[in-house]
């Protein structure tokens, strides 16, 4: 008995040396097999998209279809689904892998950047690999790839390693990562009010650098380009997206959806109300001298994100995706604000409910309120921040 005990003794003592490896493993494991689960799903969106895109690529000739690409997506995109004709697997599965593939390097970035964050904190490494776990299970990020087969995980992990470099004081890398956010999606620019304030308040950094931002974009679009895609397509392919929906509000809770009607000149005030409250928000900064770190930057961008869903028009059910995973990393980094990661990723969920299964969880309007009293506590928060 007492060898049996001692050869446990030992087992325990291997497990609790190797703890940290074994609940990632565990971790991994669970958050694939829950994505298997979920991956024989056929969206409405890949049924009317993304299916008949990858057979037209696939007849086209793959790489050689990318001259005249099907949708409204931009050439990267269609890029890796010209890649994935030549696999020969079931489309559904191959696109949402790709997908799949970033929840996982999101993971890994949230979880890498709590770590070296919480470097002071005895207990970063159960924190980073907590932040890694519940990235991979946040219901919206489980569900966009997986289950609905949309990639907005792209370029929301390369706005996060985009934060990253800024944390890092590499500001170089920072805009090559939000060029790579660009070329993936529009909505990168739910974030670039941040870099004009902080081009404008910090000074470290010349406006040379926003160039960046598109030279990555023309660099990945570059197989297209070379398969005959003009090139000024695929620099206005986003202005093409823009004109593709005629409704102020696309199952999105946000302003849009407290007016009764379509009515088209409401958009105009919309953006242009946006643009003065970035325009305060700059005048602020500038007049009161704030001195930004991590913290400041990282709200700021919460914020940001949140301005722009709620006041832009033609906001889809999964544009505050960004949102869910910033305000996710605001809470592991700092401890605080867990109310608001809960309440945006509630709202996240809501509208990605709503769009898939035609469920109201609750009413629009009134989730469109609560998400305009959320803005009104984030504005208090940052303005409570900037002046400590």
């Amino acid at each position: 008995m007492e060898k049996i005990l001692k050869r446990e003794r030992k087992i325990l003592n291997w497990i609790e040396k190797h703890i940290d490896v074994l609940m990632l493993i565990v971790i991994v494991l669970a958050a694939l097999m829950a994505r298997y689960f979920l991956l024989s799903y056929e969206s409405g969106d890949y049924l009317t998209f993304l299916k008949p895109w990858f057979y037209e690529l696939k007849e086209a000739g793959g790489l050689r279809g990318l001259a005249n690409y099907p949708g409204d997506y931009n050439a990267p995109y269609m890029t890796i689904m010209a890649l994935l004709t030549y696999l020969k697997v079931n489309p559904l599965i191959s696109i949402k892998l790709v997908s799949i593939f970033f929840d996982f390097l999101l993971a890994f970035v949230i979880g890498k950047f709590v770590y070296e964050v919480r470097k002071e904190d005895k207990n970063r490494s159960m924190l980073a690999i907590l932040a890694f776990g519940i990235t991979l299970f946040l219901p919206t990020v489980l569900m966009n790839g997986a289950l609905w087969g949309q990639c907005d995980v792209i370029y929301t992990t390369f706005l996060v390693l985009a934060f990253y470099f800024l944390y890092k004081k590499k500001t170089f890398y920072s805009f090559v990562f939000l060029g790579l956010a660009f070329a993936f999606k529009l909505q990168f620019i739910f974030v670039l009010p941040v870099y004009i304030i902080l081009y404008f308040r910090q000074k470290n950094f010349s406006i040379l650098y926003f160039l960046i931002i598109p030279l990555v974009d023309i660099i990945l679009c570059l197989p297209a380009i070379i398969a005959g895609k003009p090139i000024l397509e695929c620099l206005f392919v986003y202005f093409n997206q823009t004109s593709t929906y005629d409704s102020l509000n696309l199952n999105f809770p946000n302003l849009y959806s407290l007016i009764t009607g379509d009515v088209p000149y409401l958009s105009k005030i919309g953006i242009f109300l946006l643009i003065a409250i970035f325009a305060f928000l700059l005048f602020y900064i500038i007049k009161t001298k704030v001195v930004f770190n991590p913290e400041k930057i990282l709200l700021l961008t919460i914020l940001s994100i949140a301005l722009c869903t709620f006041f832009l028009p033609h906001m889809h059910e999964r544009y505050l995706f960004a949102a869910d995973i910033f305000s996710l990393l605001y809470c592991f980094l700092y401890h605080r604000n867990y109310l608001v990661a809960i309440l945006i990723s509630f709202i996240s969920l809501t509208s990605y409910v709503m769009f898939l299964y035609s469920s109201y969880l609750i009413p629009t309007y009134l989730l469109a309120l609560i998400f305009f009293f959320l803005i009104l506590y984030l504005i208090k928060d940052f303005m409570k921040k900037i002046v400590e």
